[in-house]
């Protein structure tokens, strides 16, 4: 994987840059120092025991990509948490459809929809 090119791989980046964990370019090849940023990240998650440090080392495996598409989703709905916070202003704090409306407009611009159930990307597919 090391070298190789992938729009993934930019989300990958993206990511990574969002938790101040890659300060590289957005050019979507998985080199070194993406693979360095994978494994700071895995220790900084727990992702790796001593004994599989060595073999998975910046591999971004299936629980490598499970923990930071959890993070992604975290992050994400921060960001919404805020621009929710700066649209609900402008509604009268009283007026709840209003408020209501405008919420459902930033989830939905976001990729997400409010259900009965909670919160729901619209997407099934993961992130990377």
């Amino acid at each position: 994987m090391r070298g190789e090119y992938s729009e993934k791989i930019i989300e990958l980046q993206k990511v990574l840059t969002r938790l101040k964990m890659y300060a590289g370019e957005l050019d979507g090849v998985y080199s070194d120092t993406v693979i360095e940023s994978v494994y700071q990240y895995q220790l900084a998650n727990d992702i790796l025991t001593e004994q599989n440090s060595k073999n998975l080392r910046g591999y971004l495996g299936p629980n490598t990509r499970k923990v930071l598409n959890a993070s992604y989703v975290e992050y994400q709905f921060e960001q919404i948490s805020q621009i929710a916070e700066l649209w609900l202003s402008s509604c009268d704090k009283k007026d709840m459809e209003c408020r209501k409306q405008e919420l459902e407009t930033t989830l939905r611009n976001k990729g997400y929809r409010l259900t009965t159930k909670g919160l729901v990307k619209m997407s099934k597919e993961a992130l990377i």
